[in-house]
């Protein structure tokens, strides 16, 4: 049985956030908490923008609203003074980043070169284990000093039978 909010609590997080909404200068305009992801709309005066975001992105939000939160980021960089010497290193440093194409891999196992050696490996060996001779659709799993092997049968890329074998 899935687990429901009493309603006190329903009501008490409805409170936190309109208290919230009032304090940022926003106007609630729908939303009814049920759970953390409950939908929340929210319009904002000050930029004249309707928002949809969730009762829990926007109680973590420190302004609320993403409108706000870019603004105040500007505000924060629009002063900003940079020396001449700041201005070239940052003009280096620009130039000596890595170029990154879309073309490559950022988890290592994901390159085409990894995928090709493993599938020949596999074929050499014949899709077993040189130490253990399990088949390439066998896990082994290390659980209190003994091995245990779970074996999967695979039938089009679904899960027919598990069944566990203990040495």
């Amino acid at each position: 049985m899935p687990y429901k909010l009493p309603e006190s609590v329903k009501k008490e997080k409805e409170m936190d956030t309109l208290r919230k909404i009032k304090q940022k200068g926003h106007q609630k305009i729908e939303g009814n908490y049920q759970e953390k992801n409950s939908p929340l709309i929210v319009y904002c005066p000050i930029h004249d923008i309707v928002c949809e975001t969730t009762y829990t992105n926007y109680k973590r939000s420190r302004t609320g609203l993403p409108c706000c939160g870019k603004e105040q980021t500007s505000k924060k960089l629009s002063g900003r003074i940079y020396s001449v010497s700041t201005i070239e290193k940052m003009q280096k440093a620009s130039l000596n980043r890595p170029a990154r194409s879309g073309s490559e891999a950022r988890y290592w196992r994901k390159t085409n070169s990894y995928i090709q050696w493993r599938k020949e490996v596999f074929r050499r060996w014949n899709n077993e284990c040189s130490i253990t001779g399990l088949k390439s659709t066998q896990t082994v799993l290390a659980r209190e000093g003994r091995i245990t092997f779970l074996m999967l049968q695979m039938e089009k890329n679904s899960l027919v039978t598990l069944k566990m074998v203990s040495l």
